[in-house]
């Protein structure tokens, strides 16, 4: 582990001044996680969302199930916007959205 790390202290000194400058930044990220009754079910409508999703700054939902209860998902998000974001997780949309989909969220 040390030896690990020293290589890794002994590249990054070796790199160019400014090397890192033209990486990209971490674009901000909503996670959230809540429960349905049927995955198969959600799926296509969650999917279905994304245009709209999108146009409220909220994209590339990547959603991740638990392997002992499938139907507890951690939805990670893009985000252009956080107050957007925000305002989308708060609107009606997002409500009926929930409703419909039959799931409860924490």
């Amino acid at each position: 582990m040390r030896i690990a790390f020293l290589g890794l202290a002994l590249a990054l000194s070796l790199a160019p001044a400014g090397a890192f400058a033209d990486q990209p930044k971490a674009s901000p990220a909503m996670i959230v996680t809540f429960s349905i009754k049927d995955y198969d079910a959600w799926r296509p409508v969650f999917d279905a969302a994304a245009p709209e999703r999108a146009r409220d700054g909220v994209d590339k939902g990547q959603v991740y199930r638990s392997a002992d209860r499938p139907n507890d998902l951690l939805v990670v998000f893009d985000v252009a916007d956080e107050k957007r974001a925000r305002a989308w997780m708060s609107s009606m949309s997002c409500c009926v959205a929930r409703i419909w989909n039959r799931c409860s969220c924490n």
